[in-house]
């Protein structure tokens, strides 16, 4: 079961990966990117959700009963949601480091995800976390002062 699990696991990462990859594609999030072209990056999403679907459906029998050895639906979702998970992180850092040089407007915490068009997610992540190291006296004052 560890190894059905552990290949559950890659293939919702691969093609979590793969989604993440789309939807910034369309949703025009370049620093999320993997490469500088949008129909590049859609292209190889497309190919790392197919392949990882071919490769855990194609390498062994799947359709496995809970009983016999498969994954009960307890540990499916919790593969799911952990596999997910680390795409997204997989995703913000990996594209942080392949976009390094991609220096947008200065952002504000209040862009949110739109500050992603313009500057890496790591980018944008020290700027709001130096903002709030800069006022973070000054916001907590009245909730502490008499």
């Amino acid at each position: 079961m560890e190894d059905f699990a552990q290949d559950y696991y890659l293939l919702i990462f691969i093609a979590s990966l793969g989604v993440l990859q789309i939807v910034a594609s369309y949703s025009g999030l370049r620093s999320i990117l993997f490469f500088k072209r949008s129909s590049v990056a859609r292209l190889g999403g497309m190919a790392a959700i197919i392949a990882a679907f071919v490769w855990f459906f194609a390498s062994e029998p799947r359709n496995i009963n809970d009983t016999r050895g498969g994954l009960d639906a307890n540990n499916q979702a919790l593969l799911f949601a952990l596999a997910s998970l680390t795409a997204v992180i997989a995703t913000l850092i990996g594209s942080s480091l392949v976009n390094v040089r991609m220096r947008g407007n200065s952002t504000s915490p209040e862009d949110g995800l739109e500050a992603l068009k313009e500057t890496s997610f790591l980018q944008a992540l020290s700027e709001s976390l130096s903002r709030w190291w800069k006022k973070w006296q000054k916001q907590m004052q009245k909730y502490f002062s008499g």
